[in-house]
């Protein structure tokens, strides 16, 4: 059943990308979790973990509303050149 569902949500989520009308939110936790006993040479932990969440855009949104969306993106000066 685990499989079904996700392949289902994989096949949602591939049609919705097509409609150019998804947005992404991303999120970092930061967290420490200990898995095993730490020695010298390993520290067995899990530090990290980024989370998303895809979203179909709704209330009238249309591609055309979103034409610049990608300009705008790419010269933001908090992204990377």
């Amino acid at each position: 059943m685990l499989d079904s569902i996700r392949v289902k949500q994989s096949e949602y989520q591939a049609t919705l990308g097509l409609t150019n009308l998804t947005a992404a939110a991303f999120d970092n936790c930061e967290l420490k979790l200990n898995t095993t006993q730490p020695t010298d040479l390993c520290s067995d932990t899990f530090e990290s973990i980024t989370t998303a969440l895809f979203y179909q855009l709704e209330h009238g949104v249309k591609p055309e509303h979103l034409k610049y969306a990608k300009y705008i993106w790419e010269c933001h000066p908090f992204n990377e050149k």
